[in-house]
């Protein structure tokens, strides 16, 4: 069963998922938004590959299953603590250019001195499937914050 949820409750409701039942209603209306999002309250691990999905999506799915449990405020200062392994790196995106989430160019301008980078995989403009999507999401809010916190340990 699915219901509809708008936006800025989506935070809200996502703490509260596990005490949802098939038989909650979780419509919220909010004045600044008319967007909303379907959450399905079926138990469900979205970084298990699955019998539903291309081989291709399930590959990538397999590969980035370590954003279920990254940290990236915890990771950016690992490696801002162990610089004995060279270069600290930002990640960057893959697609039509490269890009750093979080950051603009001027700010990589910036620190591009004092850091390297490496591409994340599954970053690319293809998309394999919709559970692909949605890690690639994840992907990129990772990317953004760890390469904040690398950013702005290095201005300091």
């Amino acid at each position: 069963m699915k219901f509809k949820l708008s936006l800025p409750m989506f935070a809200i409701a996502l703490a509260a998922c596990a005490q949802v039942t098939n038989e909650t209603p979780l419509s919220e209306t909010d004045s600044l938004s008319t967007k909303s999002t379907t959450i399905v309250t079926e138990p469900m691990n979205k970084l298990t590959p699955n019998a539903e999905m291309s081989e291709k999506e399930r590959d990538i799915v397999a590969k980035l299953a370590w954003l279920e449990t990254a940290d990236p405020v915890r990771d950016a200062r690992l490696a801002l603590a162990d610089r004995s392994q060279g270069a600290i790196e930002l990640i960057a995106f893959s697609g039509r250019g490269k890009s750093f989430p979080g950051l603009t160019m001027a700010e990589y301008d910036e620190i591009k001195n004092q850091v390297n980078y490496r591409m994340a995989e599954g970053s690319g403009d293809t998309l394999y499937g919709p559970t692909h999507k949605q890690l690639r999401k994840d992907l990129r809010n990772y990317a953004s914050i760890y390469n904040r916190t690398i950013y702005g340990s290095l201005l300091n």
